[in-house]
Parts: structure tokens; C-alpha cells; sequence
């Protein structure tokens, strides 16, 4: 390969390392999203417990909404963080 190609190669890797942290950081801010819904949500719960609003029935219902949440929440976690592990693998 002359120089030429391998600024070209280069260059082209460059470009699909920066498209592969754009979209690692999108799926970031997609988490931190939901971990911010999971937050209020347990905040709404608790709250509405303490002062009465909700029946231990619907508090329950509510609570078992929340634990399918956190549950998606890991398993979208754990994504991330193979991408970001293929990621890293792959500029080493």
C-alpha cells in the first residue's frame, strides 16, 4: 500500500469509529431516559402510598410495572455495554 491508501484506509476507519461512538452515545442518553421514567415512576408510587392515594393493590400493580421497567432497563444495559466492549476491541 502507498501512503495514499493508507490515509485513505485510515480515513475510512476513522469515520466508522466516530459513527460507532455517535450511536453508542445516542443509546447512553437512551438509558439515562429511562432510568429517569423508572425514577419518577417510583417516585409517584411512593408518594401516592404515603399519602393514600392508591390502594397496596394498585401500589402492587404499579410496582410490578416498575420491575418489567428495571428489567428492561438491565437488558438494554447489558447491550450497551457489549457494544461498547466490541467497540473498544475493535480500535485495539
Amino acid at each position: 500500500m502507498n501512503a495514499r491508501e493508507n490515509n485513505n484506509l485510515a480515513s475510512e476507519v476513522i469515520t466508522d469509529l466516530t459513527k460507532n461512538l455517535v450511536m453508542m452515545d445516542d443509546k447512553i442518553q437512551g438509558l439515562y431516559g429511562e432510568i429517569c421514567e423508572v425514577k419518577s415512576m417510583f417516585q409517584a408510587v411512593h408518594y401516592a402510598t404515603v399519602e393514600g392515594g392508591i390502594t397496596q393493590v394498585e401500589a402492587g400493580e404499579a410496582l410490578t410495572a416498575i420491575k418489567t421497567m428495571l428489567e428492561n432497563l438491565k437488558d438494554n444495559a447489558e447491550e450497551i455495554t457489549g457494544f461498547s466492549n466490541g467497540l473498544v476491541k475493535e480500535v485495539m
